[in-house]
This record gives structure tokens, sequence and C-alpha cells, in this order.
């Protein structure tokens, strides 16, 4: 719950604080897409899963290289909703391997700061994920089910149609009989149509 609230904050805020800094119009506003056009990206990074259990007498890893695709639109430069699918890889665990990825829907809070933009977001995750293992009592087999994602970002509008962006997402994986978080942190390329 203290998760939610810090969150709702932090978007709240950047509601708040961003026509402060909006721009007056001028040359420098018909440099950047329009508020309110839709973009699509791609992103690559590391996973890292939290899950921290590791049976005795095997060896466990909690990295993997990771990748998310995007899509969404902003409204009013200070607010949109972003659509994205999310492969968090693989980690080896207990002798077998977790597998998670998922679809995630986020309502995303901007501070645009001239070509420079940072924003928060949260919202839902549909995850689905695989857990292997050859260790007794770690329970194997597939799960679903949706839960929270939030995270933080950064991006660079280089002219009207590309941006760059770093991003830090935290997503709530469901796996069988428990839910744990993983981290992807990313690097991305963005279009604006």
């Amino acid at each position: 719950m203290e998760t939610i609230r810090f969150w709702s904050s932090v978007v709240g805020a950047c509601l708040i604080a961003a026509p402060a800094f909006a721009d007056e119009g001028g040359d420098t506003g018909r440099r950047f897409a329009a508020a309110t056009d839709p973009y699509i990206g791609a992103a690559l990074g590391q996973s890292r899963f939290d899950d921290r259990r590791c049976a005795a007498g095997f060896s466990c890893d909690r990295h993997d290289l990771a990748y998310k695709l995007m899509g969404g639109m902003q409204f009013l430069r200070i607010v949109g909703v972003e659509l994205g699918y999310v492969n968090l890889g693989s980690a080896d665990r207990d002798g077998g391997q977790i597998k998670a990825q998922g679809l995630d829907l986020d309502l995303v809070g901007n501070l645009p700061l001239g070509p420079l933009n940072l924003f928060a977001k949260a919202g839902g995750v549909y995850s689905w994920s695989e857990v292997t293992a050859s260790a007794p009592r770690t329970r194997t087999g597939s799960e679903n089910g949706f839960d929270w994602t939030y995270g933080l970002g950064l991006q660079y509008d280089i002219d009207r149609h590309f941006s760059v962006r770093g991003d830090w997402d935290k997503y709530r994986i469901k796996y069988v009989g428990r839910s744990a978080y993983a981290d992807l942190y990313s690097l991305g390329v963005v279009y604006k149509f």
C-alpha cells in the first residue's frame, strides 16, 4: 500500500508541476511532436529477478537479457497511456529456470523540460511464468495472472519523430503459489507518428 501511495504522489506532482515547465509556443514548440501523437518503441536491457530463494547445493542466477515493445499516446503533454509487452528472459534457479513475460497497461505522468522528459508510470501487468527445477520441494509449473507494475524514466526528443529513453520498470510477477518482483533496466528508441 505504501508503494501505491508513493507512486500516486509522484504522478500527481508531475501533473501539478508540468504547466510551469510547459512551452509557450514559438519555434521551439514546432520542433517536437504534438502532445497527442501516438508512438511506438522498443527497448533492450537487463532484468533482475528479486526471487532470492535458492536451494542448498544449487547455483542461482538473478539476471538476464530482456526486452520490451511499447506503444502509447500522451494527452495534454503531461499525462498519457502506454501499452507494452515485456520479456524478462530467464534466471537459473534450483537446477532449473524461472521464465517470465507479460503485457502491461500504464498511466504515464510526464514532466516536459524542453526536449528532455521525466516520466513516472503505474498500472497493471498480466504476466505468465514458467518454473522448472530439480531441487526437492521446489514448486514447478506455469502460472499467469494480474498484478501491479510501476516505473520511472527519462526521454530525450532528438527531433519531431525520434526519441531515446532510459527506463526502470518493476513488475510483480505471478509464479506457482506465490508472487515476486522483477526489475527491468533498459535503453530504447521511440518513434512518434
